[in-house]
């Protein structure tokens, strides 16, 4: 998959390095200011869902979903997503394209359904 990153102005970080601020607990926040655990995808997805409506940045998440998918894997999210190529997975979670909402909500759906099956095989 493509190196991706958040861009803001002259700060970039990269999606492997935010998903692991995030589950550094308390390395980059104070403990009492950690509310969401990367554990938690419902929120995680919730809430960058409202920083994209809010900030007006629709990559936001794009790169929620996509730190998920990286986690999961293409091949087994795609296994349970309507799309039919992986090709077509990676283009949506390019940070230079802008996917349709119908794709983000397959692909969440997707990462979802992994996390729950494998949580279920434990």
């Amino acid at each position: 998959m493509e190196v991706s990153h958040l861009d803001w102005g002259n700060t970039q970080i990269s999606a492997n390095k935010l998903r692991q601020l995030a589950q550094n607990n308390g390395d980059y926040l104070p403990a009492t200011q950690q509310t969401i655990s990367t554990n938690d995808m419902e929120a995680v997805i919730k809430q960058a869902a409202w920083d994209s409506i809010t900030l007006n940045r629709p990559d936001i998440l794009q790169a929620a979903i996509r730190g998920y998918i990286e986690e999961y894997g293409v091949q087994k999210v795609q296994a349970k997503t309507n799309l039919k190529s992986r090709p077509s997975i990676y283009k949506a979670l390019n940070p230079k394209t802008s996917p349709k909402f119908d794709t983000l909500v397959q692909l969440a759906h997707g990462a979802f359904t992994v996390k729950t099956d494998s949580e279920a095989h434990l």
